[in-house]
């Protein structure tokens, strides 16, 4: 399908549209494009000759592109009426479409996400950054579609090959085929899902009782592992959720191991700790100060 990437700036705009997932199949469009090329640029994306348009907001204004599929806003919208504007390009003529907004923790927790909300009076499914199974899966769906594509004719060239890893580990053979056409040759680094940390874990922390500050969120997990100062300052970013007995927690990965790893009868009574595959609705709060990575106790 067809997607816009609005971006704020024509440099962002020519750095993305460089980068190599998107190089081979996107145009770009912003202020510094003449008009006969703009013309030329978009009558391609309606002919189906590209499939990524990257825009900015001047050069996007009043576009009237059937079809689009996908709406990415790599930044927070400057206001309500850009933020309409952009994702109205999609879900058209009783069409369903997808818009993504792109936001940081701070703008999240400083309650931009919650305000946006309110505007345009649509609750927003928050989502953190894919996980490698996640982008393995996607990759997946690609690959089988690639093999199923394979013209029949060719297939000789590689049934040699094909038979010697055969005799050895068929299955083994397939996945490192698999891994080839997925472009998954090394191992992906995870990340966490609240804030994209590298080497972190996001874990989803639910009580009996209502949680009222991060702070009790660091007392239970540095009870549950008999942790020092040291170690629980380790601790990244907890965050409240809209369900009160909720929160979640980015947790050095090692430490993530041992609180995942315990035993259901060592947490406290009504205390349930899992390792987060999404993120449930957090709670908006204020940011005080500069800095502090999210951290508010």
């Amino acid at each position: 399908g067809k997607s816009i990437i609005f971006v704020n700036t024509k440099a962002e705009a020519n750095e993305l549209a460089v980068s190599s997932t998107l190089a081979k199949d996107c145009q770009v469009l912003h202020g510094d494009i003449i008009q006969k090329q703009r013309e030329i640029t978009l009558q391609g994306f309606r002919d189906g000759h590209f499939n990524n348009l990257i825009a900015t907001d001047v050069a996007a204004r009043g576009l009237d592109i059937p079809q689009i599929d996908l709406i990415i806003q790599c930044q927070y919208p400057q206001d309500t009426d850009t933020y309409i504007h952009r994702s109205g390009r999609t879900a058209r003529a009783g069409r369903s479409g997808t818009c993504i907004t792109f936001l940081t923790q701070r703008e999240v927790a400083q309650g931009s996400l919650a305000r946006l909300e309110k505007a345009v009076g649509q609750p927003f499914k928050r989502v953190g950054i894919p996980q490698p199974q996640d982008l393995v899966s996607v990759g997946l769906e690609d690959a089988k579609a690639q093999l199923e594509a394979v013209h029949r004719d060719v297939l000789p060239h590689f049934k040699e090959l094909a038979q010697e890893f055969l005799e050895k580990d068929p299955e083994e053979a397939l996945a490192r085929a698999l891994a080839c056409v997925c472009n998954f040759t090394q191992p992906v680094q995870s990340r966490s899902i609240l804030s994209a940390r590298m080497g972190f874990v996001t874990v989803v922390i639910k009580t009996a009782e209502p949680f009222h500050s991060t702070s009790y969120v660091h007392e239970l997990i540095k009870s549950h592992l008999d942790l020092n100062e040291h170690q629980v300052r380790r601790i990244a970013d907890v965050e409240l959720c809209e369900e009160p007995s909720v929160a979640v927690a980015d947790v050095p990965h090692d430490l993530a191991k041992k609180l995942l790893d315990q035993p259901s009868e060592f947490y406290q009574p009504g205390v349930e700790i899992t390792r987060a595959k999404s993120l449930p609705r957090l709670k908006p709060v204020r940011s005080f100060g500069g800095g502090g990575g999210g951290r508010r106790w």
